[in-house]
């Protein structure tokens, strides 16, 4: 099972695999291709075309679609960003991954009301596509298994695609962005959005077997114990200091019940107050390593109103009491909404959050060259059965990296980890 590179123009004039070690022929050669993978980023894809070779003629910046085919099977796609021609007339072609088509397009700003994870990533997907035209950038929302349990309000500036995917997404509720493509060329890319990996390798990594190198990391220099969620509305900065209060105000006592719960629970993820504020802490990671907190910004949608403008009324009407009255008792309402919101996503922020796992990193010979065994080919997004007795690891781990050498046929580096 040989690597494919496929080039394929934007009107479909030329598509054609410009690598084929089968061929003998100089116009199918292509030097050190080198394709980097990375779940939930874009890749790159790195050769060199000789003067021979078919497609020589044929690289266009930004225009081509640039797809790794394994076994029939697109396992990369992208497209050319940097063509450089050397003083051999080699043609050094740099490409970025599909991840990045999404850089393209800037989405208008706006308020989401009540919206849901899986709502807000297929409405990503579907106003990208709007402005796309080149056949070859098209994406489809497959599935979104984020939980829909908690919908929230947020309030979104004008972005790029893939800017609203990563921080309203990726940032606050993890996750991993899988992305398919059946056949090369200019066909439509499909990307789901999963809480957890699911495809299995029936390839294993196995120490004495396939197994070159290994190395367990654990690093700590990225943790949270403790979110501090904020919400910036007409310059006030709302905080969920104080919040349980409103549960003895009967306008707003509905809003407050999951935190107020929530403050007096044992749960592992709870609202607490530390250094006068309150945070959503995880609480036996806290205990055991100490406090570590970011403040997050929900971007959640405030709508609160100025009402200072009364302070100048003098003896107001009846109609204007009324006026006033009803203005506070919604603002009260909006920011108890807000805060509820806030509480929610925080909450959600730590759902599946892991830490102190190690991160795996091996080279690896892939079984699937050996010409007297069947092996499937290890994919990026796929759990990968790693066994070292000498190391202890027998897991399962999500494969979140790799590193390969097309010309050389192997894995030459991959990165599997527990965590997240």
């Amino acid at each position: 099972m040989l690597y494919e590179i496929w080039i394929t123009s934007e009107d479909g004039s030329f598509s054609e695999n410009v690598y084929d070690l089968t061929d003998p022929k100089d116009e199918h050669i292509v030097l050190n291709p080198h394709l980097r993978m990375k779940i939930n980023e874009a890749g790159s894809l790195e050769f060199t075309l000789p003067a021979t070779n078919v497609a020589y003629e044929h690289v266009h910046v930004l225009s081509d679609t640039v797809d790794v085919v394994e076994a029939g099977e697109v396992i990369w796609t992208g497209r050319p960003v940097s063509v450089k021609k050397d003083f051999f007339n080699r043609l050094h072609v740099e490409c970025e991954g599909a991840l990045n088509f999404l850089k393209d397009i800037i989405l208008t700003g706006g308020n989401y009301i009540d919206i849901t994870p899986k709502g807000l990533f297929e409405q990503i997907i579907r106003n990208y596509g709007f402005f796309i035209s080149h056949p070859g950038r098209m994406f489809t929302d497959d599935r979104c298994t984020i939980s829909d349990d908690c919908p929230s309000d947020c309030k979104v500036i004008y972005e790029s695609a893939h800017e609203r995917l990563s921080d309203h997404l990726l940032e606050r509720y993890g996750g991993y962005l899988i992305l398919r493509k059946g056949q090369p060329g200019n066909n439509v890319i499909s990307i789901s959005y999963l809480k957890e990996i699911e495809e299995t390798s029936s390839q294993e990594i196995v120490f004495g077997k396939n197994l070159l190198d290994i190395s367990v990391t654990y690093d700590y220099s990225d943790v949270v114990t403790e979110i501090i969620p904020v919400c910036q509305d007409n310059d006030v900065t709302y905080t969920l200091d104080g919040f349980e209060e409103a549960a003895n105000d009967d306008a707003i006592a509905d809003y407050a019940t999951e935190f107020v719960a929530g403050l007096n629970s044992s749960n592992h993820v709870r609202p607490v107050y530390h250094n006068g504020h309150v945070g959503i802490q995880f609480v036996d990671w806290a205990n055991s390593i100490g406090v570590v907190s970011k403040v997050v910004d929900c971007n959640i949608i405030g709508n609160i109103v100025d009402t200072s403008y009364f302070a100048d009324w003098d003896n107001p009407t009846s109609e204007e009491q009324e006026e006033y009255d009803t203005e506070v008792l919604q603002n009260k309402i909006n920011i108890a909404q807000t805060k509820a919101s806030m509480y929610r996503q925080a909450i959600s922020m730590f759902a599946g959050y892991s830490i102190g796992d190690p991160i795996v990193s091996v080279n690896v010979n892939d079984l699937k060259l050996l010409p007297d065994e069947e092996h499937a080919a290890i994919k990026l997004g796929s759990l990968v059965h790693a066994i070292s007795e000498p190391h202890n690891v027998d897991v399962q781990l999500p494969m979140l990296e790799m590193d390969l050498y097309l010309d050389k046929g192997s894995i030459t580096s991959t990165v599997i980890t527990e965590g997240h």
